[in-house]
């Protein structure tokens, strides 16, 4: 059984972290190793988890990583998204929660290594202003 009220923690802990390896550690173990929220959700696509993702990879590795990399579930009810993928050697994960605007990108590199880079990022969608 999954354990929801956990997400709350994961949030407070993203919002808090100053080290983030705690709040990717606290998500793998009650989140990401769970078979039963792996299947939870419905399959999505995030621009601005993917705009960021792209621009921490450009900063990151000199390339941003290519569209369609990422392949992620979102859980509506939560507003919370997570997912991952992989990119040359290099495992992604990926965590985000709409209402705060602010997710963790956790990329293991090289593969197997446990070596890993992690990023809190925040996205801001910019609705378009009317032309006067």
């Amino acid at each position: 059984m999954v354990d929801m009220a956990r997400l709350n923690t994961l949030k407070s802990q993203l919002l808090q972290a100053t080290d983030f390896m705690p709040v990717f550690e606290y998500f793998m173990t009650h989140f990401g190793e769970n078979l039963q929220f792996m299947a939870m959700g419905q399959r999505t696509q995030h621009a601005v988890i993917e705009a960021a993702v792209a621009q921490t990879f450009q900063r990151l590795y000199g390339t941003p990583l290519p569209a369609g990399q990422l392949l992620l579930t979102l859980l509506p009810k939560q507003r919370f998204v997570h997912g991952g993928g992989f990119y040359e050697e290099n495992l992604v994960n990926v965590l985000y929660f709409d209402d705060l605007q602010m997710g963790l990108l956790a990329v293991a590199t090289p593969f197997g290594s446990s070596d890993i880079k992690l990023a809190r990022f925040t996205g801001i969608t910019i609705s378009p202003t009317e032309s006067p």
